[in-house]
Parts: C-alpha cells; structure tokens; sequence
C-alpha cells in the first residue's frame, strides 16, 4: 500500500514537472468560457425566435454542450494530447537509445492525455448545467420562463466573472483587471443578443 501511494505521488509530481496541470487548467477555463458564452447565446437566440417552452432551452444548450463536451473537448483534446505526448516519448527514446514505454514516464505518458481530456470536458458541461438549472425550475413551475432566461443569463456571466478572477489569481495580472476583461466580453456577447431581439432582427 505505501509502495503504491509512492508511486502515485511520483505520478502527481512528473505530470506537474510536465506541464500537464498547466494544460489541463487552460483547457478548463477556456472550455468553461466557452461553453457559457455559447449557452447565452442559445438561450437568448430562442428568446429572439420566440421559443415558449423551457423543454427546448434545454434540449438544445444541453444537446451542444454534451456534444462540444464528450466529442470535442474529450477525444478530440484526448487524441491531440496523446499523439504529442507520444511523439515526446519517441523523441526521448531516440536520444537514450533505449525504450522507456514501460516506465514511470511511460505511464505519465499514458495518463496525461486523459487528465487534460477530463478536465477539458468538465470545463464544458459542469458549468452549463449550472446556468441552465432555471429552466429545470421553470419547468416544475417554480418561476417563469422569462424569469428563467433572465436568471440564466446572469449565472452565466457571473461563472465568467468567477472565471476573470481565479485567470487573474494564477496569471498574477490582478483579479479586478481580469474579472473586467472576462465579464466585458460575455456582456458583449449578451448586449448584442438583447440588442438583436429588441430591433426584432
């Protein structure tokens, strides 16, 4: 058992010396971001076209979200992780002139394109779920659907504030300046929305 925890302490430490943690958080963030962004759009393109039915926001933000989630922040992140990692490994087998597949490189290796793939996928599902749950209360009859698009679209930007700040704590550039950089560009996004269905476009 404690030769075990050795090892995975070991683990934890070369997938830090690699990189991987560094990776992996942009991968968060910046699927986290873009994932909220695309829910105020969705939810905001059915309030312009008029869609009356709670059921449909979901159906569709949840639809893109599994799907940019599991297809493209998962195996497509997983199989771009993995072939530059191996392409790592080959390089290094090459100067040692021996293999090292078999190694505690070689599981880094193996383990790394999965933990940046998990957590490029949690980036863009988690946090939609978290800004559509109105909808599950409209649903029930809890509130209403207008009151549900309102309080969606502000848990949504207030994630991407969440967001400025935590880049802002790591980056060392100042929480405040990095919350306005993030919230500037997600009430942009949610300005111009509002805009087009005020102008009835």
């Amino acid at each position: 058992m404690r030769r075990r925890f050795s090892d995975l302490e070991h683990l934890r430490r070369l997938l830090a010396s690699m990189g991987v943690d560094e990776i992996a958080r942009r991968m968060f963030v910046t699927n986290s971001f873009d994932s909220l962004i695309a829910t105020i759009g969705i939810v905001l393109g059915n309030y312009v076209i008029g869609t009356s039915s709670p059921h449909s926001y979901l159906g569709s933000a949840l639809g893109g979200s599994i799907t940019m989630g599991v297809f493209s922040s998962f195996f497509g992140v997983y199989i771009t992780e993995k072939a530059e990692r191996l392409r790592e490994l080959r390089e290094i087998e090459e100067q040692l002139l021996i293999e090292i597949k078999d190694s505690i490189y070689g599981e880094v290796v193996r383990l790394a394109p999965i933990y940046v793939a998990l957590w490029s996928m949690v980036g863009s599902i988690v946090f939609t779920f978290l800004s559509l749950s109105p909808f599950f209360l409209s649903i029930y009859g809890a509130i209403e659907l207008n009151e549900a698009i309102a309080v969606s679209v502000v848990i949504s930007n207030s994630m991407i504030a969440v967001l400025g700040a935590y880049m802002g704590k790591i980056s060392g550039e100042g929480i405040k300046k990095s919350v306005l950089k993030f919230i500037s560009l997600s009430l942009s996004a949610t300005f111009v929305l509002i805009l087009i269905s005020l102008l009835g476009i």
